[in-house]
Order: structure tokens, then C-alpha cells, then sequence
């Protein structure tokens, strides 16, 4: 099942998980949240937050590959692209999280940059970038 959701519920999961990965991260407001569910269990959240008329970045928890259909990933590309508008979807990756970059990489992602000291550890972030007509999960 696919929930949007505005509330905490989603957020609150995602702060969860990076907390048991040693990160303590939270996200300016206002964002939206999105998830999917698989046996009523979050096991995908994402955020969008940093809205402006060009530009959103997303944040990505991933817990069950399961949960990525191609109906989810449309719904996950629907909102910014369609319902906000804008032209691009920016994303920060930790640069040791292997999985997590071929992930991004594979639903389209570029890689654009990277910011030092972006996470726990001192641990750089690699900037991906998704342009609107580079997007094949909107119509």
C-alpha cells in the first residue's frame, strides 16, 4: 500500500532508522512525506523538503526492496515533478553507502558534486540530481 502523509508517521520511522545508523538527522520544515507499506510496516520513506519553484531535494530510507514497484517509484516521481513542478530533485548521499548511490543511480540519479563532512564520521555526501525530462517514472 502507498500513503502520503503529512504527519510525523513517516518522518518519525525515517529518524528511527538513521538514528540506529549512528546519524542524527532531521529535516526543515515544512516537508511532505511519502511511504509505502508491505504487511501494514513502513519500509520505504521519503521526504521532500528545501521546496522552491525550480527545485525540491528528496531523502530516501529503504528497508525492504519490496516495497520499490514500478507503481511506487511513479508515485514517488508524480509529486515533485507533476504536483510541485519543479524541474529537478536534488538528493544527498553518504559517500561510503555504496548501495544506497547504485540505488539513486539506477532510478535515474546523476551524480553532480560532493559536500565534505556531510555526515557522521566526517563522511563526504555525493549530490545527485534528477532533471524533470530526465525523469522515465512521470508521464
Amino acid at each position: 500500500m502507498i500513503t502520503y502523509r503529512s504527519d510525523e508517521t513517516v518522518a518519525e520511522w525515517m529518524r528511527a532508522y538513521w538514528r540506529s545508523q549512528g546519524e542524527d538527522i532531521d529535516w526543515p520544515k515544512p516537508y511532505i512525506c511519502f511511504g509505502a507499506e508491505l504487511d501494514g510496516e513502513i519500509k520505504l520513506g521519503v521526504i521532500y523538503e528545501g521546496y522552491n519553484v525550480w527545485d525540491v531535494n528528496m531523502h530516501i530510507v529503504l528497508t525492504d526492496r519490496r516495497a520499490i514497484t514500478r507503481r511506487v517509484l511513479q508515485a514517488g516521481f508524480d509529486f515533485p515533478f507533476n504536483r510541485l513542478k519543479v524541474q529537478r530533485v536534488t538528493g544527498l548521499v553518504p559517500a561510503d553507502n555504496m548501495a544506497a548511490r547504485e540505488f539513486d543511480e539506477k532510478l535515474g540519479f546523476v551524480q553532480e558534486g560532493r559536500k565534505r563532512h556531510a555526515f557522521a564520521g566526517k563522511v563526504d555526501g555525493i549530490y545527485y540530481g534528477m532533471l524533470r525530462e530526465d525523469c522515465r517514472w512521470i508521464k
